[in-house]
């Protein structure tokens, strides 16, 4: 739970309830909310081509354990 409430105050997440679920949500009034929604997708790709390719669990793995700099080794690429 800590973890979460350090999310909110650091990045503006807050939880919200819609249609009886539980969701956290982004601030898209925050200045830094492009930044943090563009980072977000880019983890949603890597969760979504592991679930389609279970094979490629370890790849999401490493992502996770090295972020963020996987990102600028894929750019070096």
């Amino acid at each position: 739970m800590y973890a979460l409430f350090d999310l909110e105050d650091t990045y503006g997440l807050h939880i919200d309830q819609i249609d009886g679920e539980l969701y956290i949500r982004l601030d898209k009034y925050r200045k830094d909310y492009p930044e943090l929604i563009d980072v977000m997708h880019k983890w949603y790709e890597a969760w979504k081509q592991d679930q389609d390719d279970p094979s490629s669990l370890d790849k999401y793995i490493d992502r996770k354990l090295n972020y963020p700099h996987y990102i600028s080794r894929k750019k070096e690429n």
